[in-house]
């Protein structure tokens, strides 16, 4: 083979392969529109049915509008219902769980303190007021405070010290009422409206009292009262059968506040480091 055969024999084997590589490439293209084209195909009706102009079709910008206007109108809503509902958080709960030096700002010693002062005010003015005597108070007694300066025990000492401004609260509520008796009082589990990024925590109240009759529409009532800043959970109204004028009343109620900053969904929402046993007992005036 002469040079200028070799010169053809090489640039024929470059179109060659230049070719190939076109009706390669060409082929995959081809591949890549009939998909497009069948995604286009696919699509176009539900486009023509929601965004095509004419009769009883909605534009794109007039569908993006209603969006917004849903959106806005939702997050008005949730503004309302948070004035309303939301309550919050005792400082002293924010600092039990908040370190300054290596152990609390608030230490167990003081929710010990807090808890045993707030308790024995209570039962006092429960006699004053013949109310009678109070059951077992959750998480009453310094053996059922979570002990420790890590984190998980920092967290349930927290979480301890705000059921019991709970517990405080409304049976507080409930003898300045004027029930009869309080026969039962214990906590229930946090909840929250996510389990990982919650941004709101739940604390749950459950109660048994007896009271007069003419109490309890007052009662409803009341615990409807934006200044309680408690939700219905749970209610339970039947004629006490010792005696027929007064009703026995279960409620169970929530306390509604932001998620504490802090505050691991995963450790508190799985119930971890919580002292068990409710606590049942007591009998009221006149039962």
């Amino acid at each position: 083979m002469n040079d200028e055969q070799r010169e053809l024999a090489i640039w024929g084997g470059g179109a060659l392969l230049g070719v190939l590589l076109l009706a390669w490439f060409t082929a995959g293209q081809a591949a890549a529109v009939r998909s497009h084209n069948a995604t286009i195909d696919r699509l176009y009706p539900s486009y023509q049915r929601h965004y095509a102009e004419g009769a009883n079709r909605v534009s794109l910008s007039e569908a993006q509008a209603t969006v917004r206007a849903a959106k806005q109108a939702q997050q008005l809503a949730r503004e309302r219902v948070e004035a309303v509902l939301l309550a919050p958080w005792d400082t002293r709960v924010i600092q039990a769980h908040r370190l300054s030096g290596g152990s609390a700002v608030f230490s167990y010693n003081q929710v010990v303190d807090e808890i045993d002062a707030r308790y024995r005010s209570l039962r006092a003015k429960a006699q004053r007021l013949a109310v009678g005597q109070l059951p077992g108070l959750p998480h009453e007694g310094a053996e059922r405070i979570q002990r420790g300066d890590d984190a998980p025990a920092l967290q349930a000492r927290s979480l301890q010290l705000a059921e019991v401004l709970l517990v405080h609260r409304l049976l507080d509520y409930l003898v300045d009422l004027g029930v009869t008796g309080i026969t039962m009082v214990e906590t229930l589990p946090l909840i929250a409206d996510q389990t990982t990024q919650p941004s709101y925590a739940g604390l749950g109240l459950r109660v048994s009292a007896v009271l007069e009759q003419a109490l309890a529409d007052r009662l409803l009532h009341e615990l409807r009262s934006p200044e309680l800043r408690m939700a219905l959970e749970g209610l339970v109204l039947a004629p006490d059968a010792r005696n027929p004028e007064r009703f026995v009343i279960e409620l169970s109620v929530r306390r509604f506040s932001e998620w504490p900053e802090g505050w691991d969904p995963a450790l508190l929402l799985a119930g971890a480091n919580r002292p068990a046993a409710p606590n049942r007992s007591g009998r009221g005036r006149g039962q």
